[in-house]
């Protein structure tokens, strides 16, 4: 055979190899993309911290989870709350940890003072206690924040950055959204 065949077939032999190669990782492919979608259909659903979509802003820090932060605010079809207004804050703090922390303190440039405030509005102090492995629902009818003497009008889907001041934890500063409230039923 000559040297010009003798190619064509080391040519050949190679495309063959190389299409059942192909075809060989094409089957093992579409058997692990089976592998974890039936494995995915067990077990229940698994959330990355990308793929939640949970109300209000989601933050941690140690062993402090902030959940569901988000400042009241008007239907999207109504005015914007005008600067100077007080504006609730609302958010679940978690403390997965062994040893209690405290929410020490939250501030934010965009308005005079964020303070605590009991479900009929009567004042309260900083601290907030997070017992260990514990959560603490600072809600519309519980306890909660109150931003003071907003600086700017705020709209449904601003976001205003807070810092979130923890005893041990030490400070977040995240983005809060102004959200509309969720009817109650």
């Amino acid at each position: 055979m000559d040297r010009c065949h003798r190619n064509s077939a080391r040519t050949a032999g190679t495309a063959r190899a190389s299409r059942a190669s192909r075809a060989s990782h094409a089957r093992c492919l579409a058997g692990a993309v089976t592998a974890a979608l039936l494995l995915s259909a067990c077990g229940g659903q698994v959330y990355e911290a990308e793929e939640w979509e949970g109300p209000g802003q989601n933050e941690q820090i140690g062993d402090v989870l902030l959940r569901y932060a988000r400042l009241a605010a008007p239907p999207v079809d109504d005015e914007p709350i005008p600067a100077g207004t007080d504006v609730p804050l609302y958010l679940w703090l978690i403390n997965e940890g062994q040893d209690e922390d405290a929410l020490v303190s939250v501030r934010t440039d965009a308005a005079a003072e964020v303070i605590v405030v009991d479900a009929e509005g009567g004042l309260l102090e900083f601290p907030v206690p997070l017992p260990p492995e514990e959560d603490v629902q600072l809600g519309v009818d519980d306890m909660h924040l109150v931003v003071l003497g907003i600086e700017v009008p705020l709209r449904a889907g601003d976001t205003i950055p807070m810092t979130f001041v923890f005893r041990d934890a030490g400070e977040l500063t995240t983005g809060v959204h102004a959200q509309v409230p969720l009817p109650q039923d």
